[in-house]
């Protein structure tokens, strides 16, 4: 289907840099990050392409959102994944609670979903220098880190996770020149 979108001044989607766009049931999420990376909207129309008002907005306090990495939509839940936290609205931006995130812990690559609280995100271990799949449980603790592959000597190698008996493999990364 193709919805055309609300052309009001107060609609439209300015400095645009990179959308994520997430079909509910019964209206579109978009994320709108902007050419300065730390700004960005969220955004909510219905499927007749009207704006909605989302509640939540940029800002610095615990309910606002700022640095947004990421987004996933969950259960009428909308998930906001941002440097150090995630926070988590209604469908209408009614703020809801937030996940800090353990320190050392950031997200590089957007996060999937294990289940309804246990996010999983590529992670960049600066310390160690080594890329490691994190599993961030609802307390925003790393409850898994291994390392799969440096950021230099482990590049290009194959590596592994293991998961219920089973060995699933990692992607690889092209070693420094």
């Amino acid at each position: 289907d193709y919805v055309p979108l609300e052309t009001s001044e107060e609609s439209l989607l300015n400095g645009t840099n990179a959308l994520t766009i997430l079909p509910a049931e019964d209206r579109v999420i978009i994320l709108n990050r902007m050419e300065r990376k730390a700004d960005a909207t969220i955004e909510s129309f219905d499927l007749s392409g009207n704006l909605l008002e989302f509640k939540a907005q940029y800002g610095r306090s615990e309910e606002e959102f700022t640095n947004v990495r990421h987004i996933i939509l969950k259960d009428d839940e909308l998930f906001v994944f941002q440097a150090t936290r995630i926070s988590i609205y209604d469908l209408d931006g009614n703020y809801k609670e937030s996940i800090h995130f353990q320190e050392g812990i950031n997200s590089i690559q957007p996060p999937f979903m294990i289940d309804k609280r246990t996010f999983g995100i590529l992670g960049n271990d600066i310390e160690n220098k080594k890329f490691c799949i994190d599993l961030i449980d609802t307390t925003g603790k790393r409850i898994y880190g291994k390392p799969f592959a440096s950021h230099s000597e482990e590049a290009g190698k194959e590596r592994f996770i293991e998961r219920n008996g089973m060995k699933i493999p990692l992607p690889t990364f092209p070693a420094a020149h």
